[in-house]
């Protein structure tokens, strides 16, 4: 039990990077959707 607080701080931390990485990824696809022209998106 003396290890609990570094597991879970690793599980923390982890999820955290993750989280803030998903979210630029989100920010940045919805500026590059803003930017591309209608024309250009053949899924819609």
């Amino acid at each position: 039990m003396d290890h609990v607080s570094f597991i879970v701080g690793g599980y923390v931390v982890t999820f955290v990077v993750v989280g803030v990485y998903v979210l630029r990824m989100f920010r940045q696809a919805r500026k590059i959707n803003g930017a591309m022209t209608e024309s250009d998106k053949p899924w819609r």
